[in-house]
């Protein structure tokens, strides 16, 4: 949905980090995923093993490490279902921060495919090493993990149902979390102001969306109501997005019109939820990521003066968190 204002002409365009040394798991055999009050947790017979992560953190005056735990782990692609033929690939450049008090961004690659029933963004710098895990894990190979946190949210829109599939992929050995939701165009605001993304002419456009402000540059050459993440509702295809306190930007680089397929991927220790359970779960994560993790039967250890000391729940930290979405209908 959208309307016409007036607007202005817009012109256009070191923390910590975790240093995984070495870890391995090994599966166990049997697993049950529940998710109880916005918890997950993970239940198993005396086979289990446990996954073991030796950090070492920097420190600067304290025993601080809570923001080391905030970067996901790859997972096997189990099932792979195809939901539709692929008309439009977008690829955007993405900047994020979890929170205001963040002083760098955190940087991700984002694909968008549109096709006539189903649009989907995931995140391609951890679709391309799920794959990579999942094809060298049939050889019994092990493969390069994330080294950088990414935009842990990917999303598929189908149009016949109006409905968006969730899925958000959690700290370390966490998981993934998925979930429906309603799918639902933002009210737009059709302002003055041109710009060039890609060399096609762009027209800005406004709208206030989950307790968050926005600016989009949409361009009618491709009359396409898609978008990066789960805006769409102008009457072209969304090039950039930038929210207003800078939190989160997204940018095309890129635009092909090749035949590949849609498809919905299902992972290991993937837990099917509600909206809200997983909203729950994941703010839990951000305020107790020692006790999230200690909870998965993970065992977590940091090199401290030369030797080898457990992380327990004592020693938790929150990670300062955001919401991308203030506000959830």
């Amino acid at each position: 949905m959208f309307k016409k204002s007036n607007g202005k002409t817009s012109n256009g365009d070191g923390g910590l980090r975790s240093s995984i040394t070495d870890y391995e798991f090994e599966e166990a055999n049997s697993w049950d995923n529940v998710v109880s009050d916005g918890i997950i947790r993970k239940r198993n017979d005396m086979r289990k093993s446990l996954l073991i992560i030796v950090l070492l953190l920097f420190t600067y005056g304290q025993f601080s490490f809570a923001q080391q735990f905030a970067l996901q782990s790859t997972y096997k692609i189990v099932k792979a279902e195809v939901l539709d033929g692929e008309q439009f690939h977008v690829t955007y450049a993405m900047s994020f921060k979890d929170s205001k008090s963040q002083q760098e961004y955190h940087h991700d690659t984002r694909v968008v495919q549109i096709g006539n029933s189903y649009v989907k963004d995931y995140s391609w710098n951890m679709y391309s090493l799920d794959s990579l895990y999942t094809e060298k894990s049939k050889f019994g190979k092990s493969s390069k993990g994330l080294q950088k946190p990414v935009f842990a949210f990917n999303i598929i829109r189908n149009n016949g149902s109006n409905q968006n599939m969730i899925s958000y992929r959690m700290f370390g050995a966490l998981g993934t979390l998925t979930y429906e939701e309603e799918a639902r165009p933002q009210v737009w605001n059709l302002a003055d102001g041109t710009q060039k993304i890609l060399g096609y002419s762009c027209h800005k456009a406004t709208t206030n969306y989950a307790g968050r402000k926005y600016t989009a540059w949409y361009t009618v050459d491709l009359p396409l109501s898609a978008g990066p993440y789960k805006f769409f509702g102008l009457p072209g295809l969304i090039l950039k997005v930038e929210e207003s306190t800078g939190m989160y930007i997204w940018k095309a680089i890129g635009i092909e019109k090749k035949k590949r397929k849609i498809v919905k991927n299902t992972f290991e220790r993937q837990v099917h939820t509600s909206k809200d359970k997983a909203l729950k779960t994941i703010k839990r994560m951000y305020a107790t990521p020692v006790a999230m993790l200690l909870s998965t039967g993970t065992m977590l250890a940091t090199v401290k003066n030369g030797k080898l000391v457990d992380i327990t729940e004592k020693d938790d930290k929150p990670i300062p968190y955001e919401p991308i979405e203030l506000e959830n209908k």
